[in-house]
């Protein structure tokens, strides 16, 4: 994901499709890359890229990566066993 905006445009004209792991749905999953798959849709959404390319050396881009890691505590992936049993108002929380 950073590396992808790294270079937008050049990345979004590249993408493999098949790297995609979407949950299926019988009514929309082919619909998935049909803008993609559109030359002309892709041209505005290229034309609409506003973010300018970055170089950045592989070592800076490992930095990148560890400090977006370390803005992500592990214990907040599940919070279930933080929920409360009532609400302030004493209503029950919906299971």
């Amino acid at each position: 994901m950073v590396q992808h905006h790294l270079n937008p445009a050049t990345n979004l004209n590249n993408y493999d499709t098949t790297q995609a792991r979407l949950p299926y749905s019988e009514s929309l999953s082919p619909l998935d890359f049909n803008v993609h798959n559109d030359n002309g849709s892709r041209a505005e959404l290229e034309a609409a890229i506003d973010i300018t390319p970055v170089n950045l050396s592989p070592k800076k881009i490992s930095y990148l990566l560890d400090f977006l890691n370390a803005l992500t505590d592990p214990s907040s992936v599940d919070m279930r066993s933080r929920a409360p049993n009532k609400v302030p108002s004493g209503l029950p929380i919906a299971d």
